[in-house]
């Protein structure tokens, strides 16, 4: 069995013996609860101790006693994960009422059982493909790493990092992998994990390397998520040595920027840092790639940066937000810059303003007015949790054309690639009500429901705001930190 720190599962007290042992005590009061918590931040989760923890107020303890509360609970929640788990992974299994030999669509299809699993917990559907992934492989060939979660001895985010490090490697590669890094996983940082990890599997399988490399470069991408405050991250998994290219010609730039500020008269003070100018740099590429006169389209528009405003908003009449694209809520001030800086296109959603919405059988593609409300109305994927912008899907008909559908704003719904498929062959099946809630029905006989974005809804009155106390350097409330690793 696996140890570390000293301790193994054979030797370790049980928690309800512990449990048992303070009995007698108040939770979170005594002399004695202090060696109690000390003895849980040591030992493998279990109902019991969740129970004496739950019962634990954290107001009566020492800051001592607070962080073995802290590490008793850590413990707890990589015990708990530890039992999700195998749950996660029998998703792709026959159900104990199928029988051995159950009908193809009595079961979750192993290619869609992502979508019942981001749908069921409101993930995205690369969070819940990486949790299927876990689940795989602890039920599969890392099932030390999987002993030492349920121990509590790795979180559920170092059991990943290790599954990811050894996905590409043969059995005996993974396995050597697996027994190198575990006896000092649980006292290292992710960070010093993965650096461990990458050392062990270049040593376990040195003539793999390149070709993993190679495989790497085929998987590079650049993602977008958001950030508080109206801003954004953009994130760009690539080789590493157009990696440091990237950021060459980025400070190269910047350091023009720079330049034509100062030539300008700008005062030093008054220039960006590096890190800004970076940025203004970026922007300055991604603008000049828009400006360029042949691009292609889609949905018969250029690539294009969209906002949607409520009218009495656009006109100053309430403070209400706006829905930019891709990006969702943002103030009424940004909002009204970007409809100022662009092009308007009218699409109001007054039912009496004689807008032709429902072309019923006449035809099948939806024409420009129809198909420009729907992308509006929708800015994203219909599917639970799928964030895919809406102008990088289809359009689908939710009763189908040839089962009698029509092409109307009640029938159109925009659906990525993936969950057009799904809708057509996956066995999913999609309704919409008059007030635009959409569910899904999956094979499994489960339902979601989404509701629709109400851009012009109206909002509860804000309470007043207070005068802001003036701020000195010390303090100023810092800004939140970044995530370690982009959220995907």
């Amino acid at each position: 069995m696996f140890e570390s720190g000293g301790v193994a599962a054979e030797d370790v007290f049980a928690a309800e013996d512990v449990f048992a042992v303070s009995a007698d005590l108040p939770p979170g009061v005594g002399d004695g609860v202090g060696s109690v918590l000390a003895r849980l931040a040591e030992l493998p989760g279990s109902p019991g101790a969740m129970a004496l923890l739950a019962a634990t107020d954290p107001a009566h303890l020492t800051v001592a006693e607070r962080i073995d509360l802290i590490r008793a609970w850590e413990r707890q929640i990589a015990w708990a994960a530890s039992c999700q788990l195998p749950a996660v992974a029998a998703l792709e299994d026959p159900g104990a009422d199928e029988g051995p030999d159950p009908a193809p669509e009595a079961v979750c299809v192993p290619d869609w059982c992502r979508e019942e699993l981001s749908a069921a917990l409101r993930l995205s559907g690369a969070a819940a493909q990486a949790r299927l992934e876990l689940a795989r492989d602890l039920r599969g060939r890392l099932t030390e790493t999987a002993a030492a979660l349920r121990l509590g001895q790795l979180t559920e985010q170092k059991a990943a990092i290790i599954a990811r490090a050894v996905r590409q490697l043969s059995d005996a590669h993974a396995a050597a992998v697996e027994a190198a890094v575990l006896p000092e996983g649980p006292g290292q940082t992710p960070g010093e994990l993965q650096r461990a990890l990458a050392r062990a599997v270049i040593h376990a399988d040195p003539a793999g390397a390149s070709e993993r490399a190679a495989d790497a470069v085929e998987r590079r991408r650049v993602r977008h998520y958001p950030l508080p405050d109206g801003m954004a991250g953009i994130w760009a998994e690539l080789a590493a040595a157009d990696a440091q290219t990237v950021l060459a010609g980025l400070d190269a730039d910047a350091a023009k920027i720079k330049q034509a500020l100062a030539d300008a008269g700008t005062p030093i003070e008054d220039i960006p840092g590096l890190q800004a100018r970076r940025v203004d740099a970026l922007l300055g590429w991604a603008r000049g790639a828009l400006a360029e006169p042949d691009l292609p389209t889609a949905h018969g528009r250029r690539p294009h940066v969209q906002v949607t405003v409520p009218i009495g908003m656009l006109l100053g009449l309430n403070d209400h937000p706006g829905e930019l694209t891709g990006y969702g809520p943002i103030d009424a001030a940004t909002a009204r810059r970007i409809a100022a800086e662009g092009t308007w296109r009218r699409l109001l959603t007054d039912p009496q303003s004689g807008a032709l919405r429902d072309y019923g059988r006449t035809v099948y593609q939806p024409p420009a007015d129809l198909r420009e409300y729907i992308l509006a109305r929708d800015p994203v994927c219909s599917f639970p949790g799928c964030q895919r912008p809406a102008r990088q899907c289809q359009l689908d008909h939710i009763v189908e054309w040839q089962d009698g559908g029509t092409t109307s704003e009640g029938n159109l719904q925009p659906v990525c690639l993936r969950h057009h498929i799904c809708k057509t062959v996956g066995g999913w099946t999609v309704s919409r009500d008059h007030d635009g809630w959409i569910t899904w029905a999956s094979p499994a006989g489960n339902t979601y429901t989404t509701r629709p974005t109400r851009i012009d809804a109206e909002l509860p009155a804000a309470p007043e705001t207070p005068a802001r106390p003036e701020t000195t350097p010390a303090s100023k409330p810092r800004p939140p930190p970044l995530p370690d690793n982009p959220p995907f």
